[in-house]
């Protein structure tokens, strides 16, 4: 028995309301007969000319306003699978669609169709903890880094008032400073890149070398900061997280939020003074505006911590005495001389081995008092 199969499918559907003509409506769609393939929407017009047939008696309203809506409409809730159902304005969802149109169809053939050159999007985020573990993803999965560009303060009612509120985050997609090799594990750009298989050095323009990022610059919580390895060599880096600085100020677009050589994160703003601005907390263990170094903590709040889990390590990056290591020392707080001759907080316990309550996180709400 010889069994045909068909290489395409297709269904069009004319709806015509019994009272309400404007909201009649018709549309068909066209695919290839494969499974999880992309099917192409169209008006019923359209699919009478492709597939050269009449379909319905005339083209059933297809060039009613509900017929657009229609197929907006069947394509974001039937055609995608669940996963790929996004929550989209009206103009990113159209952009969406218009993409998805080009490289969906099959009529044109690969000679016929446009290449896409460049997609920018922009996330929004409904607040930090959501934010930030999802954007440590992006950069694992797609070596795809979303700035900051916008923060904004969720309203509480009056029973809230006295409770954390967190902020919305709007961010932008740009690629991971992993990809091209432009920019160095500081953030500082690249005029010349050098691969020599262990590490990866990037000249700046100011004739430096630096090291660059040959993989995503992510948390690890086990090393307290950012990383990334540099061809086989691990080092810290400065991950590509925010274009706002404490101040709410605007950074300047080719200068996002970075260390770029120094122990804070700061930026260049769109203003006539010289002087950088002090950054945003990304929730790594910085100075952010402050003279010494502090995060957001688990419990809500913020403390001074340090880069390295010793009892003989001191905020501000200073070593406590040998003869007096970190400890509470009659305090109710962790601190050490130090051995510049003064005194200052410190992060674990000699004698206990406990650390400074409250560890430093990556995506809780912030705190009603903050440093910055």
């Amino acid at each position: 028995m010889l069994v045909t199969v068909p290489s395409h499918i297709w269904t069009a559907v004319c709806y015509e309301h019994s009272e309400e003509h404007d909201k009649s409506f018709s549309f068909g769609y066209i695919g290839i007969n494969q499974p999880e393939f992309n099917i192409k929407l169209m008006s019923v017009s359209e699919m009478k000319k492709q597939l050269k047939q009449q379909i319905f008696q005339d083209d059933c309203f297809s060039d009613r306003p509900a017929s657009d809506e229609a197929k907006n409409q069947f394509l974001n809730r039937i055609k995608l699978p669940e996963h790929q159902r996004l929550q989209m304005s009206k103009i990113a969802q159209n952009n969406f669609l218009a993409v998805e149109d080009v490289i969906s169809s099959d009529s044109r053939g690969p000679a016929n169709k446009p290449t896409i050159t460049d997609l920018t999007a922009t996330l929004n985020y409904d607040s930090l903890s959501s934010y930030l573990p999802s954007t440590e993803g992006l950069k694992r999965k797609f070596k795809s880094a979303c700035v900051v560009t916008a923060v904004k303060k969720r309203h509480t009612s009056d029973k809230q008032k006295r409770e954390v509120s967190e902020d919305s985050i709007e961010c932008r997609l740009v690629p991971e400073k992993s990809v091209d090799g432009k920019t160095a594990a500081d953030g500082s750009p690249c005029n010349r890149f050098v691969n020599n298989g262990n590490k990866f050095t990037c000249f700046t323009q100011e004739g430096k070398d630096k090291s660059c990022c040959s993989t995503p610059c992510l948390y690890l919580d086990q090393l307290k900061g950012y990383h990334c390895y540099s061809g086989e060599t691990q080092i810290q880096c400065s991950p590509q997280y925010s274009l706002i600085t404490a101040k709410g100020n605007r950074c300047r677009d080719d200068h996002p939020c970075a260390t770029y050589g120094e122990d804070y994160y700061w930026c260049f703003i769109n203003d006539k003074a010289k002087d950088g601005k002090y950054c945003r907390s990304n929730y790594a263990c910085a100075k952010y505006d402050k003279s010494n170094p502090w995060c957001y903590t688990d419990d809500k709040n913020w403390n001074y911590c340090c880069t390295s889990d010793d009892s003989f390590s001191a905020v501000d990056y200073k070593t406590c005495k040998p003869d007096h290591p970190c400890g509470y020392h009659g305090k109710d707080y962790l601190w050490c001389y130090t051995t510049d001759g003064s005194w200052n907080y410190c992060c674990k316990d000699a004698l206990m081995g406990g650390s400074r309550s409250g560890r430093c996180v990556r995506g809780h709400a912030l705190p009603g008092e903050m440093p910055i």
